[in-house]
């Protein structure tokens, strides 16, 4: 059984994290998301907890421990951690062009890397083609950066880039509960798989 360990990004007060035209900030989005999540979870029969129930933003570290200690107590082999975001590309200030969803991992290669490639395959099917961002440099789909939140996770754990709120079209994307409704959808679908593919 997973247990699905989900982090709800930045807070009420982290600066900046919104749309250019302020009807969208990133810490409001990243909490309806990840309560769709919870109960899409619950369905798939996997077990959801959130890492962050405030809503202010906390210290990375502390998120870190709080992840650590879902594994010390179920096993870190049956846990996975997703931390939720939303992208931007000129800091927020401006709209862009950049477009679509991007799976993070760290630089090194362990079960993160699975995860993330089963998640990207579930969002090539439910999504559909085009919205899903890859880097086949390494022959897998993920973009690779050594993020506190995932380096310091003792599971299998990958950071969601969901779209690029600076983007007038992505942001559209953003604010409709039914494409969050198949975001979750594709977060739990490509966990099952990878529960499937590699640990039964």
């Amino acid at each position: 059984m997973i247990h699905l360990l989900i982090d709800n990004g930045h807070g009420y007060n982290t600066p900046g994290k919104c749309s250019p035209d302020k009807s969208y900030y990133e810490w409001d989005y990243t909490r309806r998301l990840a309560d769709i999540l919870f109960v899409t979870a619950e369905q798939f029969k996997l077990i959801p907890h959130f890492i962050v129930d405030e809503a202010k933003d906390i210290s990375l570290s502390t998120r870190v421990k709080r992840i650590n200690s879902y594994c010390d107590t179920y096993g870190s082999i049956n846990c996975v951690m997703l931390s939720l975001h939303s992208n931007a590309s000129t800091m927020g200030d401006s709209w862009g062009s950049a477009r679509g969803v991007s799976i993070w991992t760290t630089k090194s290669q362990n079960n993160s890397d699975k995860l993330a490639a089963e998640l990207w395959y579930a969002g090539e099917r439910i999504l559909g083609k085009g919205y899903m961002n890859a880097d086949w440099s390494d022959k897998d789909p993920d973009f690779e950066s050594n993020f506190t939140i995932i380096k310091g996770a003792k599971c299998p754990s990958v950071l969601i880039e969901n779209h690029f709120h600076d983007n007038k079209e992505d942001l559209e994307l953003l604010k409709n509960s039914a494409w969050r409704s198949k975001l979750a959808l594709m977060y739990c679908e490509g966990i099952v798989s990878y529960e499937s593919k590699y640990l039964s």
